[in-house]
């Protein structure tokens, strides 16, 4: 787009140019009220397309502003939910953390009830008397 304007600026350059030589070169005040003309419509025209080219602009322009209003409001939500899923996890990791103690205790009572019901080694397997 910026080409665009560098294009139209240099376009009107020479078409001041041209018309600047011409009417030193041409006789009479109709050759240059022609020029003028022709000038005029050349400037009416290029401001037409700079008006178009503006608009352009400002259309993409809002519409990248939207992307980002999007893009922002979908990142914020998806903060959201990453923070909640932490949450999560850090609460399944405390369970399992408390899981592993109560295993650890209930092993060790599972250990001392064989313990207990072991024969004793100083007592007689066959008689059952000590």
């Amino acid at each position: 787009l910026y080409a665009d304007f560098f294009y139209l600026w240099s376009l009107r350059r020479v078409c001041v140019f041209f018309v600047s030589t011409q009417s030193m070169g041409s006789s009479g005040i109709n050759a240059e009220y022609g020029h003028l003309q022709e000038l005029q419509r050349l400037s009416e025209s290029q401001q037409k397309h700079l008006q178009s080219l503006r608009q352009e602009i400002q259309d993409t322009n809002w519409a990248r502003k939207k992307e980002h209003t999007e893009a922002g409001q979908r990142l914020q939500s998806l903060e959201g939910e990453w923070l909640e899923l932490v949450g999560k996890n850090y609460s399944v990791e405390r369970a399992c953390g408390e899981l592993e103690v109560e295993v650890e205790r209930l092993e060790r009572i599972r250990q001392e009830k064989m313990s207990q019901q072991l024969p004793d080694s100083s007592s007689d397997p066959v008689s059952g008397v000590e």
